[in-house]
């Protein structure tokens, strides 16, 4: 499964991981994994399903918890998403990229200052790629501006064109 993962395969990494499951069915890895592969394939209710398998087999996992809350937040369902990146980030507290998918969620839901709270966390916590900085400068800036602070909307685009240009 895993070589047909790495090249994007994901109905073959289906199949691998099916017959791993069937041989050991105790382990998480192959339900996480086929998890990763439904989602790619755009199946997210049976990607959340293999993420509650492999949930109930290893509890602790961080990536299972971010898989189920980006499976979530494909179908919608962001107070769910949120609450499985609550027990990511608690499990993780280090890793800046479930932050900012936090804030998405917040920000999807209206939830704007959780969303900023989180894009600063995700800024403190990553040496971050112009790309990157670029997309969490304008998830702040959409933010300001739904919140009616419009003068810092105003400055965050300022700041945004200085720092990364205007194309």
């Amino acid at each position: 499964g895993r070589a047909h993962a790495q090249a994007k395969q994901w109905a073959e990494a289906k199949v691998d991981l099916d017959e791993a499951i069937r041989l050991d069915p105790k382990r998480f890895y192959p339900y996480a994994a086929r998890a990763h592969a439904y989602a790619n394939m755009g199946d997210y209710i049976r990607a959340i399903g293999d993420c509650n398998e492999a949930q109930r087999r290893s509890p602790t996992n961080w990536f299972v918890y971010a898989q189920r809350a980006e499976a979530h937040a494909s179908l919608g369902d962001y107070d769910q998403a949120i609450a499985d990146y609550n027990e990511a980030t608690r499990l993780k507290p280090e890793d800046p990229r479930l932050f900012l998918l936090r804030a998405e969620a917040f920000t999807a839901i209206g939830r704007y200052v959780e969303a900023l709270v989180d894009c600063d966390v995700f800024v403190e916590l990553k040496t971050i790629d112009a790309k990157t900085a670029a997309k969490t400068s304008l998830i702040r800036a959409q933010i300001l501006v739904m919140v009616g602070r419009t003068e810092a909307y105003r400055r965050a685009c300022t700041d945004i064109l200085d720092r990364f240009g205007q194309s």
